[in-house]
């Protein structure tokens, strides 16, 4: 999957299992992309702290909308990132 994210425009991949593993590997293809897509949707997956230090890289490439499950903390360190980011969803 992660080799074709690059003519993705939205990507939802609720309640997937996920690992951090796999959610490393998708992040990084989306910092490869050429256009930044509108959403990623991951909620109702296991958000640790390295899958979530991945997908605070590549923010810059997510324009419109992350939907994730998140705790207070996330939460936190997420509204102390620059500009511009998605909206949390």
């Amino acid at each position: 999957m992660a080799s074709c994210i690059y003519n993705i425009v939205e990507l939802h991949l609720v309640h997937c299992q996920l690992t951090s593993v796999g959610i490393r590997k998708i992040a990084e293809a989306i910092s490869k992309l050429s256009q930044p897509m509108k959403t990623l949707d991951i909620s109702r997956n296991s958000i640790d702290e390295e899958a979530e230090k991945c997908l605070f890289g590549c923010l810059h490439k997510i324009q419109d909308e992350l939907k994730v499950d998140v705790n207070s903390e996330f939460k936190s360190k997420y509204s102390k990132l620059p500009e511009p980011k998605p909206k949390l969803v």
